[in-house]
Formats: structure tokens, sequence, C-alpha cells
């Protein structure tokens, strides 16, 4: 009987204190910007992606991508998922990952430098848009390579390449390319990937 009272004397003044918590979880208080779903923070299509026939498989090689999928900062890449379709004609391109590649070190450290530059500068009044005010820059890294060595004489292939984030999300491919393999004389089309907006 003593707790009951004693619970009667508490509650008049936490009913207040949990009115106002509930009211700031459910109004979002203390929210840093808009919630922005995985896709947002993927990382942008790899750049200048080619492929090259070789006597012992295809060469391909690309560079890494400097932004994420809606054009802001790169924050993080993990790896790279180099996948390929055994393409056959009429069909649908049936990818599956054939390698993990992990960006170099000093790409990594690069990305980390990037973003801590980028939020210390200011952009200076009356900047061009290209440079300054949006970070941009066409430098390019050093590219990556990858050589499938698993490949047969006349056998069509399609490849693509993905970057994923340290969040585990994965990007999007904006070339595929295919190629049909005969060694030095290895045929490679583009295929384009239209992207959603």
């Amino acid at each position: 009987m003593g707790s009951i009272l004693n619970c009667r004397r508490f509650f008049p003044h936490a009913l207040p204190l949990m009115m106002a918590i509930c009211f700031c979880v459910l109004s979002g208080c203390g929210r840093v910007g808009s919630i922005r779903p995985p896709e947002a923070t993927a990382p942008a299509p790899v750049k200048l992606f080619t492929a090259e026939g070789k006597a012992d498989g295809i060469a391909l090689q690309w560079q890494a991508p400097t932004e994420n999928a809606t054009g802001g900062s790169l924050k993080s890449l993990e790896k790279y998922l180099v996948q390929r379709s055994d393409y056959q004609k009429g069909e649908i391109p049936d990818f599956s990952t054939i390698a993990e590649i992990l960006p170099p070190e000093s790409e990594t450290a690069e990305l980390e430098a990037k973003e801590k530059q980028s939020k210390s500068e200011k952009p200076k009044p009356g900047a061009a848009a290209f440079g300054i005010q949006t970070g941009k820059s066409e430098k390019y890294s050093a590219p990556l390579t990858y050589l499938d060595n698993t490949v047969h004489p006349g056998r069509r292939y399609d490849y693509r390449v993905l970057g994923v984030n340290e969040s585990g999300t994965r990007g999007r491919a904006d070339v595929i390319l295919r190629v049909t393999f005969a060694a030095e004389g290895s045929r490679v089309e583009n295929v384009a990937v239209a992207l959603p907006k």
C-alpha cells in the first residue's frame, strides 16, 4: 500500500517529463539534417573503366570515384566488386562477383584528407562553381586493375565494377563492357547503362 502511495506522489512530477520525452522523440528533437537513404551515400560509378584482351585473360582497369551517388563528398570506400556475366546473345546479363578488390591505402587516406579539407575550407565569394565551391576535381588516382584468367576463347562476357562504402552500400555501374575473348584480338563493346536521376 505504501508503494502505491509513493507512485501517486511521484507520478504527477514524472508525467510532464515523460510527455516532453515523447514529444522530442516524435518530432525528431536533436536530429542533425534530414535522414538520407543508404543509396544517397553510395559511391558514384567508377571512372574510366576499360577492358583489354591479353594472352592470358581479360585485363580490366578503372579509377576510383571521387564523389557519392548524389554528387556529395565520398567519405569512404571499403572495396570494389568485380562482376561478370557469361552473356549469351538474347539473354539478360546475370552478374555474379568474381573478385573483391581493396582500394590502396593511399586512396583511402586521400579520401579522408579531402573530407577534412572540405570541412575546413570556406568558399570564397564569387568563386567559380567548378573547383572551390563544389570541391570537385578531375584529377584521378592511379588506375586499379584486375585480370580475369578464367575466360575461354570465343566466349562472350559482360563486366562491371561497383564501389562499396564502409556501411556496405553498393554503388551502381554506368557502363558495362562486353568482351568477346580472343586473346589480343578480343572485341570490346561498351554497353551504356541508364542510371536513375
